[in-house]
């Protein structure tokens, strides 16, 4: 995992992942990851407060970056 040197090191990384449609059609098809530093999975699935975050993006529960 890189980061920029001073800063303090992440503690994990939030994922979402596409899958295939069927999996959550209330929540867009998307799988939400909690990844560790070390790589390994903390948790994954329908993680009920990524949901509810994403269900307020306007396209497809994803948040874009203002240009």
């Amino acid at each position: 995992m890189h980061y920029a040197a001073g800063a303090p090191a992440p503690t994990a990384v939030l994922v979402m992942e596409k899958r295939a449609p069927g999996y959550d059609p209330e929540g867009g098809d998307w799988e939400y990851l909690l990844v560790t530093p070390a790589g390994g999975i903390a948790s994954r699935g329908r993680l009920l407060p990524c949901q509810r975050c994403h269900a307020e993006a306007l396209h497809d529960h994803v948040f874009g970056v203002s240009r």
